[in-house]
Parts: structure tokens; C-alpha cells; sequence
């Protein structure tokens, strides 16, 4: 039969619906719920009778489920609302991008807030923005150093094809440099004989106007400041007064392993050369067997040479070291 409270089908035998609890008229023998809001009742006996009923039929029950799902429902419409409302106001307002200024290598006039002119930024020109190894070519020598007329300073000199050398008076000291800088750090190895040996941090600055500085600085923390010159400065030794020469002498002179030589020249000037290292001095004669040399180091320098010579000619012997005329 059907209750005549909720509209569910129930036993025949319930004397309370178990859905709504209500509770069953025994004489009733089924029940019919219409549409209308009237439940229709027929009794064991045929008769029928209609009574309206005092609550919502069953398409109208709202359960707390339901009351659930209207809720979300509603939530989930005001979120969209508001979604479209914010970027229908961004749509009609522009966004203003920042923009980047650069301001490296570059100076610019103040302009005081009352003032409506913009001025264009001015590039401070013949200044080295950037350097790299390339901006070492050249001679430089050391910014604190004085040259006086008897007193020599080191020329510390750059090529292009990686040889470096120290111009120190009349001797120069050789040897050789290589680029080893990275993306975030310039570095630099030196190797010059009797000098520089290491790696260095090295920076450049400057113009042409003003002149042009380098600074090392070694990884063991020592630092040298050098300024650019146009070239090294010579020094030469007049020859010695009332020099003498043995023509035996006149020739390169070379070592048995050809590492180093003495090169004597008739006109009383003298070149020796050990491994990258050149001098180049005056000579004379100075009694048997013994030669005296002069050369600038820092200042002048006076040597004496203890030699003997074999009877043909051709074999030397400096100071206890075996040369071959060549």
C-alpha cells in the first residue's frame, strides 16, 4: 500500500510507515497519491474517500542532501561572477610595463622635480668599458717608479704573439704570457725569467687622454700598479775609456748544450745571453786573461770575467764554464 504521509510504497502488513513514521489506518487497503495534493482512500468495504494532505507531495520534497547541492550550486555561480567581473575591469584598464634603465659607462645632468625637460644621458667617451688580455699589448711600467739618468726602471712589455719581457737597463728578462680569464673574473699568467711568475688578476683602466693604468694582482696578494708608456726607455753605456780588445775573442761563444753565449764585438760593446735572458754591456781587456764588463742593471754594474783559451782558438773557458767558437 501507499503512505499516505511521504507517498512511499510500503508492506501491506506496516502499521507505521517506516520512512515518515507515520502512522496506518488498518481499515485502509491501499492508498493512492494523486498529483493534486489529495491522497485517495479506499476502504475494505469499496467506499472511497479523499482527503487533502497538510504537506508537500513527493516532487516537491527537498531533502538535506538537495539543500547541499543548491548551496555549492550558488557558491560556485558567485565565484564565476566574480572571476568575470575582475577581467572585465582589468580589459578596461592599461597596465603600465617598468622600464629598464641602464646606467653602466653612463652619466646624466640632474634635472630639479620642478623642471619639465628630460635630458638625453651623455656616454663619458675614450673609456674602457670593457677589457680583456688584447688591452695588455704595450709597455708599462711602474707608477711609483722615478727615472733618474743613472738609475733604471723595469719596462714590463706585452706582444701579440704571447711573448712578455722586462726591459731592466741594458738587460731584458723574457718569457711569456697566456690569457687564463673566466665569464666572471680576468686572469692572466706571467712568466718572465727573474720577475714575474704566477697567475694575476688584472684590471684596466683609462683613456687616451689620461693615460691608461693596469693593476695585478697575484694570488698570493701581492699587487703592482703599472702605467702605460709609449715605449721602454733605452740605456746605453758608453764604451769604456781606453778600452782594449783581443781580436781572439771577437765571436759568438757558445755553451756545450747552447743555453747561453757570449757574443764579444769589435767596437767594445759585449751581448750575453742565458735562456730568455739578454745583457747587452761593454768590455775591455784588463790585464791577461781577465775581461772587464759594465752593464745598467738599476744601476751601473762592473763584472770581471776570468777566462783562458785553448791554443787553436776554438775553446773558451769563462769563469769555469766551456764555450765553442761557432
Amino acid at each position: 500500500m501507499i503512505c499516505p504521509r511521504c507517498g512511499k510504497e510500503i508492506s501491506d502488513t506496516e502499521t507505521i510507515c517506516p520512512f515518515c513514521y507515520q502512522e496506518i489506518n488498518k481499515n485502509v487497503e491501499f492508498n493512492d497519491f494523486r498529483q493534486d495534493g489529495f491522497v485517495q482512500m479506499r476502504t475494505k468495504d469499496g467506499a472511497d474517500t479523499s482527503e487533502p494532505i497538510n504537506y508537500a507531495p513527493k516532487y516537491f520534497n527537498i531533502s538535506q542532501f538537495n539543500i547541499f547541492v543548491i548551496a555549492i550550486v550558488f557558491i560556485l555561480g558567485i565565484a564565476v561572477f566574480t572571476l568575470f567581473s575582475l577581467r572585465f575591469v582589468q580589459s578596461n584598464y592599461s597596465i603600465i610595463e617598468p622600464t629598464e634603465h641602464v646606467t653602466e659607462y653612463v652619466t646624466s645632468t640632474t634635472v630639479p622635480p620642478t623642471t619639465a625637460k628630460i635630458t638625453e644621458p651623455t656616454t663619458v667617451k675614450n673609456t674602457l668599458k670593457s677589457f680583456s688580455v688584447k688591452d695588455l699589448y704595450g709597455s708599462w711600467k711602474m707608477s711609483d717608479a722615478v727615472e733618474q739618468e743613472e738609475v733604471a726602471i723595469p719596462y714590463y712589455t706585452f706582444y701579440s704573439d704571447g711573448v712578455a719581457q722586462v726591459n731592466y737597463g741594458s738587460v731584458v728578462y723574457g718569457g711569456l704570457f697566456r690569457d687564463e680569464s673566466s665569464d666572471d673574473e680576468h686572469t692572466v699568467y706571467i712568466a718572465i725569467e727573474s720577475n714575474l711568475d704566477g697567475l694575476f688578476d688584472f684590471k684596466i683602466k683609462g683613456n687616451p687622454k689620461d693615460g691608461y693604468t693596469l693593476t695585478l694582482k697575484s694570488k698570493m696578494g701581492r699587487t703592482y700598479s703599472l702605467t702605460k708608456v709609449a715605449n721602454p726607455k733605452s740605456y746605453s753605456l758608453g764604451t769604456i775609456e781606453n778600452y782594449k780588445i783581443n781580436k781572439d775573442l771577437i765571436g759568438v761563444w757558445t755553451s756545450k748544450d747552447k743555453d747561453k753565449d757570449y757574443r764579444f764585438y769589435k767596437d767594445g760593446t759585449l751581448e750575453r745571453n742565458t735562456g730568455y735572458t739578454t745583457m747587452k754591456a761593454v768590455w775591455t781587456i784588463d790585464g791577461d786573461e781577465q775581461i772587464t764588463v759594465k752593464y745598467m742593471s738599476n744601476r751601473i754594474v762592473t763584472v770581471r770575467l776570468i777566462y783562458n783559451m785553448s791554443k787553436d782558438k776554438k775553446r773558451i773557458k769563462i769563469n769555469n764554464v766551456v764555450y765553442y767558437k761557432k
